[in-house]
């Protein structure tokens, strides 16, 4: 009986419960997208840093491949939420 009353509640709910959940959802996301966003501004710092030092070398190779890395983890996440939000 308990459960016939939960199915049956107002379609109301299970809208707010969504919108609850993709909002708490959303800004997990944002805050991770922050997270790297810091990540790459530190990166490209180093990367400038090093190449008034040397024009090439693993270390250069390395904060590129990290600064690619991190560029595409943000552009996923935005694609993400662009999705989940924009239909």
């Amino acid at each position: 009986a308990y459960y016939l009353v939960y199915l049956s509640a107002p379609p109301r709910v299970y809208r707010q419960v969504a919108s609850l959940i993709g909002l708490q959802l959303v800004t997990s996301f944002i805050s991770v997208a922050k997270t790297l966003s810091g990540q790459r501004e530190t990166t490209q710092r180093q990367l400038n840093a090093e190449k008034k030092k040397q024009s090439d070398g693993p270390l250069i190779e390395s904060l590129n491949n990290r600064l690619a890395l991190t560029h595409a983890n943000i552009t996923y996440l935005e694609e993400l939420m662009r999705k989940i939000f924009g239909g």
